[in-house]
């Protein structure tokens, strides 16, 4: 019997659980193309933070006003270029784990020379840091550890923390100091 009152007090298998979250995200997350982002989206931006009380991050907030995703969208090409060619070397092969680890973006900006006073490499585990939505364990996140990886959703995170960091400078706004950051 599906009346009203009964309709939202169904037994959901983990599958099914799952298979809803999964046409959520495809439906909810429309500037994104493979749906392993869309998931990774939907699941970190609308759900963890509610069921983990992590409600308020100034620089996430910052960064997902439309101007900055409308700079992310218009990038997203040059981005994913980039973020492939530093996959995991084992990525290479055939059915290999396809993410950037934090120790490749950190050899990517070094060899990018984006590193000076105003972005230290400091900056970069801090900008890293604030990417993740899940506890890493202390002193695991450094700039040498190749097992730590960044789905192409963390990485524009990061690229976009990475320029705020970089240039600190209130009259700018965010769009711009993105763009900029893109450009270098």
């Amino acid at each position: 019997e599906d009346d009203a009152e009964n309709l939202g007090n169904r037994e959901f298998t983990a599958s099914a659980f799952m298979e809803s979250i999964a046409r959520i995200a495809n439906v909810k997350i429309t500037n994104l193309f493979a749906l392993v982002d869309k998931l990774h989206t939907l699941i970190h931006t609308f759900i963890f933070p509610y069921a983990t009380g992590d409600l308020i991050d100034p620089v996430r907030d910052a960064i997902s006003v439309p101007p900055v995703q409308s700079s992310l969208f218009n990038n997203q090409r040059v981005l994913w270029k980039l973020y492939r060619r530093h996959f995991r070397p084992e990525a290479e092969s055939k059915g290999g784990p396809r993410a950037m680890t934090t120790k490749r973006l950190y050899q990517m900006l070094k060899g990018a020379d984006q590193f000076d006073d105003e972005l230290s490499s400091s900056d970069l585990l801090v900008a890293s840091n604030g990417c993740f939505t899940f506890d890493i364990p202390k002193g695991s996140l450094t700039l040498e550890n190749d097992s730590i990886e960044l789905s192409f959703i963390e990485f524009q995170e990061c690229m976009c923390r990475c320029a705020l960091l970089r240039f600190k400078n209130p009259d700018e706004r965010i769009e711009q100091k993105v763009e900029l950051f893109f450009k270098r």
